[in-house]
């Protein structure tokens, strides 16, 4: 009866787990191409110091461009075949006309309001705001901070 109206159990963590193998895979094949094309980035870019500031602003950028095409296509197609490919290991093929079919109520404005601004979603979005204060804090505090103080040190003896 589940199946057919498309509720089916899925673990999101396993489908994080394909993704994080995906991503590592990635890496682990891709990233001395990705350095050669940091290399050829950079070549260029000084290739191109003093040539007039829009023919090198022009080439530079399509040079990036392609540069991160290149590399962010791999990355996104990987991602992407990781997902797909854990959800159908896990769920297998699911046709659901009644999952598939239209429900007006999904369309309601005063419940999509409701569901926007309820205190969940609040105490969400405080909980992911205070995750970036505190990463931007020791952030700063890492990298602003700590080379004052480790500086002392080198004066020191």
């Amino acid at each position: 009866m589940g199946r057919k109206e498309g509720q089916v159990v899925k673990s999101i963590e396993i489908t994080s787990l394909f993704q994080l193998i995906a991503l590592y895979l990635y890496f682990h094949f891709f990233t001395e191409k990705m350095i050669l094309i940091l290399i050829a980035s950079i070549t260029f870019t000084l290739q191109l110091v003093n040539k007039p500031f829009s023919y090198a602003l022009t080439q530079l950028t399509h040079a990036l461009i392609e540069s991160l095409t290149s590399a962010l296509l791999f990355l996104g197609a990987g991602v992407i075949v990781a997902t797909v490919g854990s959800v159908f290991l896990q769920v297998g093929v699911v046709i659901a006309s009644k999952a598939i079919g239209f429900k007006s109520e999904h369309i309601n404005p005063v419940s999509n309001f409701k569901q926007i601004f309820s205190l969940h979603s609040v105490v969400e979005l405080c909980k992911s705001s205070l995750k970036v204060i505190m990463l931007s804090l020791i952030f700063a505090f890492s990298f602003i901070i700590m080379p004052v103080l480790f500086g002392h040190y080198r004066t020191v003896g």
